[in-house]
């Protein structure tokens, strides 16, 4: 049983990977990634479809870095899930 549930997806990968493995590149145009126009759009608004600003603080600057960083929370998962054995209680 297990000779045969491998020899089955040995086979199923290489009927799978056949396309790849024959696939010529010699007829296909040469690519370099400077032919990529990049479009910026200027102050596009999202519908994220409730209020941001109830979220969060007044004058927040997602691009502005932290005064102090020593002053940032971060949640420690030790912590979290302690709390989170304690609700279940």
């Amino acid at each position: 049983m297990v000779y045969t549930k491998t020899t089955l997806t040995v086979l199923i990968f290489l009927l799978l990977s056949l396309p790849v493995l024959t696939h010529k590149n010699g007829n296909s145009p040469k690519f370099s990634v400077n032919d990529i126009s990049f479009i910026e759009v200027e102050n596009q608004d999202f519908d994220l479809g409730f209020d941001t600003k109830a979220y969060l603080p007044s004058n927040f600057d997602p691009y502005a870095l932290p005064q102090n960083p020593i002053s940032v929370s971060f949640i420690d998962l030790e912590d979290l899930e302690y709390e989170l054995k304690l609700l279940e209680e």
